[in-house]
């Protein structure tokens, strides 16, 4: 139960990356869609303006979301104590979450290129991108937890 990190958080964070893109286009669709069926004159052009801006800086924050959550595993993985046999097992674990995040990714291109979605997808840019080049960034977390996990000898474990 005194568990910090370890490699299965790689699938947690490959799975909150994608949720997040998705709730932040459907959000922005609706955002859209509330103000093109709004009847004229109800409201402020300029309010619907600022919002609809503002809103786009939920690209950056998907962006900060994903930086910040692969420092928290690896700074997670620093700190757990594992010894360097369960390294087969985390490999295997990593090429799994590899298979996982790009059917996530191919998952998304689909949605993204749907006939409504399009519009406000484009509005994302990184959050797209993100989410497209997904298997590569998992691979590339994935295998500094496991160098950051087996490779430190502060734990009696190390190399």
């Amino acid at each position: 139960m005194n568990k910090k990190g370890s490699i299965t958080d790689i699938m947690f964070v490959a799975i909150s990356i994608f949720v997040i893109a998705i709730v932040i286009i459907l959000c922005h669709l609706l955002i859209v869609e509330f103000f093109a069926r709004a009847p004229a004159g109800t409201i402020n052009t300029t309010y619907e303006t600022e919002m609809t801006d503002n809103y786009k800086q939920f690209d950056y924050m998907t962006a900060s979301f994903t930086i910040g959550s692969f420092l928290f595993v690896l700074v997670g993985a620093y700190l757990l104590n594992t010894h360097p046999i369960f390294f087969i097992a985390g490999f295997f674990f990593l090429m799994l979450s590899i298979f996982v995040s790009a059917i996530i990714s191919n998952t998304f291109g689909a949605f993204v290129e749907a006939e409504q979605i399009v519009a406000s997808a484009n509005a994302f840019p990184i959050t797209t991108t993100i989410v497209q080049y997904l298997p590569i960034e998992i691979m590339v977390l994935g295998f500094g937890v496991l160098v950051v996990l087996f490779i430190k000898k502060d734990d009696g474990y190390g190399l």
